[in-house]
């Protein structure tokens, strides 16, 4: 069963401290960007990722003023964060996205159901799954590699 019945691909949903508010990753737009909607059920739903680029992994500060995501663009990501007010009677409101720190990943795109990232409460630390800083591997090309095997094996022999 489709969650809000259209054909998007819609996943990575979290409910907001309070309950009220899902934030959830859909492709809907043709790419891959963070929305909000009233949960359980309501009118209204906001796009709160700007676009361009895959974003993904959506989770809420504790006390759901602040909404961090990943804009993906593999391998490098950043992470963003967009501050948010809603009110008594189903208001809600979007900053801009801003983004927090860059990080290199480990592998490609999470699967569905696991985040990369995890925010401390106030929405100040982050532990984040990151790939360590190495050099990058090399690639050696060798052509005609038989014939400088079988001299080098000719010239041992001979010693």
């Amino acid at each position: 069963m489709k969650f809000q019945g259209t054909e998007a691909i819609e996943t990575q949903g979290v409910l907001s401290p309070d309950g009220r508010w899902l934030a959830y990753t859909s492709d809907e737009s043709g790419q891959f960007e963070i929305y909000v909607r009233p949960f359980p059920s309501g009118p209204g739903r906001w796009k709160v990722s700007a676009g361009g680029v895959r974003n993904h992994e959506p989770q809420w500060r504790r006390d759901g003023k602040e909404l961090f995501f990943v804009e993906n663009a593999f391998p490098n990501n950043r992470l963003m964060a967009v501050a948010v007010q809603s009110g008594p009677r189903g208001e809600f409101r979007a900053g801009a996205p801003q983004a927090l720190f860059a990080f290199r990943t480990v592998g490609g795109a999470p699967p569905t159901t696991s985040q990369r990232y995890s925010p401390s409460a106030d929405g100040q630390r982050f532990l984040v799954q990151v790939q360590p800083d190495a050099p990058a591997p090399t690639l050696s090309v060798i052509t005609n590699w038989e014939k400088a095997a079988l001299a080098r094996h000719y010239a041992t022999r001979q010693d």
